[in-house]
């Protein structure tokens, strides 16, 4: 009797070490949808007198659109993130001439960013670090209405980003993250219509950034929504800085 029960004990022991030995399945592939909303700044640009423009002038921006990104986020392991992004706005748009003639236009806009990010993910406890890594490109684009031939101006800057994502899980059901990321251009061009030419930058001696702070709940069947307020800007002008809010769907698999 003693012999079975010290072998009964022994089996359920060596079930149990097995038990918790065996790894724990988990969900690391997430898929966003995340409309995005945000405003940028007013601007008043004065241009050489043998550009034949004296100054435009813009009222600020309100931009709306999406974002959809996948993310592979496993705890203490490599972090890959890509993501896809466009926003248009409609704004008016003033244009003085050295001779002293005004045309007043409607300027359709809009950005479009696409980048991909590598890192590693520090998980502790509650607390989770990604620094990491990435290369992305963005589109600035101006369609001029009103205007005969409907004159275009596009940016296009290719950059690499460094940052880093800090999430705190405060229960299972809602976390708290704070991401700051820094870009530097490693190629620019800036196309205008309006000129009949194609200008290069003489520079890419800058920085921008962006920093947001997303909050997410945790639902059943691996679904989550994030409310999420960021500021980015696209270069040290203060007429390319912006302030928004994304609201995510998310659901991982």
């Amino acid at each position: 009797m003693f012999k079975r029960l010290i072998s009964a004990g022994l089996l359920t022991t060596g079930t149990l070490l097995a038990l918790d030995a065996a790894p724990e399945e988990k969900n690391y592939h997430c898929i966003y949808v995340k409309p995005d909303f945000f405003v940028g700044n007013s601007y008043d640009y004065h241009w050489p007198a043998e550009s034949g423009l004296l100054n435009e002038k813009g009222d600020a921006p309100f931009y709306a659109g999406v974002n959809v990104a996948y993310e592979y986020n496993k705890p203490n392991s490599i972090y890959l993130d890509a993501q896809w992004a466009e926003s248009t706005s409609t704004f008016d748009h003033h244009i003085t001439f050295t001779n002293d003639s005004h045309v007043s236009t409607s300027i359709d806009a809009s950005i479009s960013n696409l980048e991909g990010c590598a890192g590693i993910n520090f998980h502790q406890a509650k607390l989770t670090a990604i620094p990491f890594i990435g290369v992305g490109r963005y589109v600035e684009s101006r369609y001029y209405e009103d205007w005969t031939g409907r004159p275009s101006e596009k940016v296009q800057q290719i950059y690499g980003a460094l940052g880093n994502k800090l999430i705190y899980r405060f229960s299972p059901l809602f976390d708290l993250g704070l991401n700051a990321k820094i870009m530097r251009p490693a190629y620019l061009k800036a196309e205008s219509k309006w000129f009949k030419e194609v200008r290069m930058a003489n520079t890419l001696d800058y920085f921008f950034y962006e920093v947001s702070l997303p909050a997410s709940w945790h639902l059943p069947d691996q679904w989550e929504i994030q409310a999420e307020p960021f500021l980015f800007t696209l270069s040290n002008s203060s007429a390319d800085r912006f302030l928004g809010a994304r609201l995510a769907l998310g659901h991982t698999f």
